[in-house]
């Protein structure tokens, strides 16, 4: 939201803004932010209401926002835990000659059930110099429950003489349960030592185990109509509503476009907690990566009816008719999915003519790191070079790098018609979709014409080539500092982005 768009967030006034977003099913939080140089801010509430479906969402609020600063707010709900809890972020700086820095540095916790969004660690409780050689600095937070903290991500703005640190480890302490949470780095964050990085992602080394119970699961049959064309080649996509939770969005893969023909049954199965008795679910179409909807023609399906019923020992099955078309996203005067309730309850038929498949949806992996290194390559044109500071941030399947610079030592870098190498070694985002670059317009010589990047995921041998061959300059192509740029032969599919392409910043 921006007054340059002609939105203005006036005392008492309420404005109505349009956003049009992939669905993200039932709606738990919010975050809520302010640009640097914005006043500070008390919204009463914000309420979201998804014009397909009729969900409806409400965020009420009562805390301030400061300028560059965020807040979260939860759902108004009876069934969800809304309660803050105090989280102490514990810093450690290795004993090593000049290790200390005098920068500003940020972190977020990355948990189970989201993350903190970036945190500033400005006053230590232990120490009024904070940072310094083998000095330990605690600070805290009142934050929304992100359940086990998995991973960190800290950096610093490399904005003093004394900038270069040699960060021992990071431990998150969750004090309504006393668990503790180790973050290990030994490592530098400096534009200068090392591998150039100001930036790391750190992993918990003391996860606890998350065997609580046998959750079992839920089998999912998927029937489409005998309707001619009603099959489709694409995925389809499930959420569950439960008297007890809801599930994430389950991706029932169409592996070879072997499954949702004309008039046949295809069963999955996947983990999930008891959600308690179904009694909704929205299922939706998405397009099965590798197929290309413009030539093959099929955008829809013609959908029967969706079964679900508990496993192992569920005896009785819930049935939703829907009986209507699903399309892709994006299909003028389609629906691209559909809210079922619940039409029928049957005992489970084991001889249900389904072809049983199990297919589990795939809950987010335990984290690890990889290498990612990425190539610019400055285009062969007349003062196509830049002396500003360049950073880019990787989009993945899993999440994103947040903004990492570019730097590297005594070369000058960003040349006309040189290519630039850097190491950058982050938490593995999977598939990577798109990548955002751009400088800060510093130095004389600012403006820049971009070729090409090249990422390659070290770890994991994928390449992704990023065509860009445009100017990133105030007053020259589209007078923009940044690019956003998706790998080469992919079409841009905006519904399955992570991410903005307006602003996304390091917290996102």
């Amino acid at each position: 939201v921006s007054s340059k768009n002609g939105v203005r967030c006036m005392r008492a006034l309420t404005v109505n803004i349009p956003v049009e977003l992939p669905d993200m099913g039932a709606l738990t939080r919010i975050r809520a932010e302010l640009a640097v140089g914005s006043n500070n801010w008390l919204f009463d509430k914000i309420t979201l209401k998804n014009v397909d479906s009729g969900d409806e969402y409400i965020f009420a609020n009562t805390e301030w926002i400061e300028k560059g600063g965020s807040i979260d707010v939860p759902v108004q709900s009876e069934d969800l835990k809304t309660d803050k809890i105090l989280y102490k972020v514990t810093v450690q700086t290795s004993d090593l000659f000049a290790c200390g820095t005098d920068a500003n540095v940020y972190i977020i916790l990355y948990g189970e059930t989201g993350d903190s969004g970036t945190l500033a660690l400005k006053t230590s409780s232990t120490n009024t110099n904070k940072f310094e050689r083998n000095n330990t600095d605690e600070f805290e937070f009142s934050l929304l429950s992100l359940g086990n903290v998995k991973r960190v991500r800290i950096w610093h703005d490399d904005s003093s003489v004394s900038s270069s640190w040699h960060l021992a480890k990071v431990t998150v302490t969750d004090t309504s349960s006393s668990q503790e949470f180790i973050f290990p780095c030994n490592k530098w964050l400096s534009s200068r030592k090392d591998d150039k990085n100001l930036s790391r992602d750190l992993l918990c080394e003391n996860l606890p185990e998350e065997v609580v119970e046998v959750k079992g699961g839920y089998e999912i049959i998927i029937s489409v109509s005998n309707k001619k064309d009603s099959g489709t080649n694409h995925d389809i996509w499930v959420s569950l509503e439960g008297k007890s939770g809801t599930s994430e969005k389950l991706q029932l893969k169409n592996n070879a476009g072997r499954f949702f023909n004309k008039a046949t049954s295809d069963l999955f199965f996947f983990e999930c907690e008891d959600l308690g008795a179904i009694t909704h679910l929205r299922v939706g179409l998405s397009p099965r990566e590798g197929v290309d909807a413009e030539k093959d023609g099929i955008k829809q399906c013609h959908l029967h009816q969706v079964t679900v019923n508990r496993s192992p020992g569920g005896e009785t099955e819930q049935v939703f008719v829907c009986n209507h078309w699903l399309s892709l996203p994006g299909t003028p005067g389609r629906k691209s999915y559909r809210k079922l309730g619940v039409t029928s309850s049957q005992p489970v038929n084991p001889d249900h003519p389904a072809r049983i498949r199990s297919a589990p949806a795939a809950s987010l992996p335990a984290p690890s790191l990889a290498t990612y290194r990425v190539e610019v390559k400055t285009a062969d044109k007349f003062a196509a070079g830049t002396d500003a500071n360049v950073s880019v941030t990787l989009y993945g399947k899993t999440g994103d790098s947040g903004k990492q610079a570019l730097v590297g030592s005594g070369k000058n870098l960003f040349e006309r018609n040189e290519l630039s190498s850097f190491d950058l070694e982050l938490a593995d985002l999977g598939k990577l979709v798109k990548i955002r670059i751009e400088h800060d317009n510093s130095g004389l010589g600012a403006s820049w014409c971009l070729d090409h990047v090249i990422v390659t995921n070290v770890t994991a041998g994928d390449k992704y080539t990023f065509p860009c061959n445009q100017w990133i300059d105030k007053k020259k192509g589209n007078k923009e500092l940044f690019r956003v740029l998706w790998p080469e032969g992919r079409k841009v599919e905006g519904s399955e982005l992570p991410g903005s392409e307006e602003q996304p910043t390091q917290e996102e």
